[in-house]
């Protein structure tokens, strides 16, 4: 369902972004996320042993979050050398740390760091963003 999701999300997107001029980037970093993805899931499934493999998968999941949680800080210079925070959608912010204090919550309940890790880190840089704003 997710990989479904995924095509979704860039089929409905890109025709959205034909005037926008990050559509170059965006482009590349869909392509370039695809083909890496692609190439540690089928090195993971061919060379690891089954334990090797789900240590490696959530290593690199775990790595993957992170980036996407702190992805809205990129501007913090910006941010605090120009005073504005207009960049930082309070609404946006808010879910982020809903969604990750339920995984947060989820991982500590099931003992699972690779669950629990990620998302408490998401919710420091939610909170982090918040107290930019």
């Amino acid at each position: 369902p997710g990989v479904a999701l995924t095509v979704w999300y860039a089929v409905t997107v890109l025709p959205l972004m034909r005037e926008d001029p990050n559509l170059e980037v965006f482009r590349v970093l869909l392509v370039g996320s695809a083909l890496i993805s692609t190439n540690e899931w089928t090195w993971a499934a061919l060379l690891l042993t089954p334990q090797h493999r789900a240590l490696f998968l959530g290593a690199f999941a775990t790595t993957v979050s992170i980036l996407l949680y702190a992805s809205p800080l990129s501007t913090v210079t910006a941010v605090i050398r120009l005073g504005d925070a207009s960049t930082i959608d309070p609404m946006v912010t808010a879910a982020q740390m809903l969604c990750c204090i339920l995984w947060t919550s989820y991982g500590a309940a099931i003992g699972d760091m690779w669950i629990m890790s990620p998302n408490a880190i998401g919710l420091g840089l939610a909170v982090l963003q918040l107290l930019l704003k």
